[in-house]
């Protein structure tokens, strides 16, 4: 799903965020909305886990590791160099921590930057 960034700063998803009645308020956010951002496929460990603490979820995703039964997720979590979006397994942890595609997608976006 592509996104973009307001006038803000915000990223935002241009399916759910768009002004519905096509307005745009200033000419930065025309700009703005023709800034797509592409979300990443693949971060490192290291970059997921930093993104995940500045979110307040790493002792959350930690804790739901430890205790849940997936046995590939903890080899993942604790020998994997990188994440990968598409990962069944992460895919499914979100969800099971009520974590939207969105959510997924903004914690990738925010994980590059790290």
């Amino acid at each position: 799903m592509a996104r973009y960034k307001n006038a803000q700063g915000q990223v935002l998803s241009i399916n759910s965020d768009l002004p519905q009645d096509g307005s745009i308020a200033t000419a930065a956010e025309v700009l703005a909305y023709e800034s797509i951002i592409h979300i990443p496929k693949v971060v490192t460990m290291r970059q997921a886990r930093l993104a995940l603490h500045q979110s307040g979820l790493l002792s959350t995703v930690d804790t739901a590791i430890i205790n849940g039964t997936d046995a590939e997720l903890k080899i993942e979590w604790e020998f994997a160099a990188e994440v990968r979006r598409d990962w069944a397994s992460l895919i499914a942890m979100a969800t099971t921590l009520s974590l939207t595609s969105t959510d997924l997608d903004n914690l990738f976006l925010l994980a590059s930057t790290k």
